[in-house]
């Protein structure tokens, strides 16, 4: 009761975890209320330290829960994170580099991204982003080309052929747009190049 007249997400999220209580929906809006607090307290600060503000708090709170998968939906919390960044134009990098930090695997991110690609969520439209999450690939894929150890060496080629073979689909869907809008050009221009370094190190 305590928590509710205070609408302290974060105690709430504790209070749960401790008590091995699991309910997914439950667990969801408080991240979410989680976020939207975030944002709410940081509204007189700039862009830049919001986004840090944000990041931090993410950071903070992943460190407590991230081994208890149940309490840290990372599929749910990186849609929370990457709608908010669409709709504030935030830079593209932030929510991984935020959930790298935390210790989440690359592989298992890009396993998420490569969902939110393919689940042609309708809000990227709503929010006059259509290319955002292939944007946010695109860095998280060049994160990867620059910074290989990202992968363990006994899986690294097999991950970098999946690598490869999925900045091939993207390419598919972004020529299949066929648009003369330099925002698609340049998209594709750079996934063209990502995917030239990629083969390199195959």
């Amino acid at each position: 009761d305590f928590a509710d007249v205070f609408a302290l997400a974060e105690c709430k999220l504790a209070i749960v975890h401790c008590a091995g209580h699991y309910d997914p929906i439950l667990i969801e809006t408080l991240w979410k209320d989680i976020i939207e607090g975030e944002l709410q307290e940081s509204l007189q600060n700039s862009p830049s330290d919001r986004m840090a503000i944000v990041s931090k708090k993410i950071a903070s709170l992943g460190k407590m829960y991230v081994h208890s998968e149940r309490y840290f939906p990372l599929g749910a919390i990186v849609l929370m994170l990457e709608k908010k960044s669409a709709e504030l134009a935030w830079d593209p990098t932030w929510v991984f580099m935020t959930l790298l930090e935390i210790g989440i695997p690359f592989p298992v991110l890009h396993g998420i991204y490569d969902r939110l690609f393919k689940a042609k969520d309708p809000s990227w439209k709503a929010l006059n982003r259509p290319l955002h999450i292939l944007e946010v690939i695109y860095h998280l894929l060049m994160k990867f080309v620059s910074t290989p150890s990202l992968s363990p060496p006994y899986e690294r080629r097999s991950f970098t052929t999946s690598l490869y073979d999925a900045c091939a689909t993207y390419l598919v869907e972004l020529e299949s747009i066929c648009s003369r809008n330099p925002k698609v050009q340049d998209t594709l221009a750079k996934f063209k190049g990502l995917q030239a370094r990629m083969k390199r190190l195959l």
